[in-house]
């Protein structure tokens, strides 16, 4: 199970994040959704879940934490200082080591938040 995380307060991670689009699931309408994946070299989990997305034709922008230094302060602010990947942001939440299907969810929930809010 993932470890939801809210984001952290100061934390500006604007130029290492870009957005992206989440392709129509499930009948809904696309919507510019920010799906980012830190992960690391060897790391069996992150090959999982980046086939999963991948299997499921979801974007996402993904960064290697040993080649950012930023990206890897961020991914220890949300998983209690340490560098657990996958480390998962869609729109404004974190998830540590999340399922495809919870990164999917969370986007549902995102873009319905975006829709509500117009």
């Amino acid at each position: 199970m993932a470890q939801v995380c809210q984001p952290m307060g100061k934390t500006n991670m604007s130029k290492l994040v870009g957005h992206v689009t989440l392709p129509s699931l499930s009948g809904m309408e696309n919507s510019t959704v920010q799906i980012t994946m830190y992960w690391r070299p060897g790391c069996g989990f992150c090959s999982a879940l980046k086939s999963s997305l991948n299997h499921l034709d979801v974007s996402y922008d993904d960064i290697n934490i040993w080649d950012s230094p930023d990206a890897a302060a961020f991914v220890r602010s949300v998983a209690n200082g340490n560098e657990v990947v996958p480390t998962v942001t869609v729109g404004s939440v974190s998830m540590v080591n999340p399922s495809a299907q919870q990164i999917v969810d969370a986007a549902r929930q995102q873009q319905g938040a975006h829709t509500s809010a117009q």
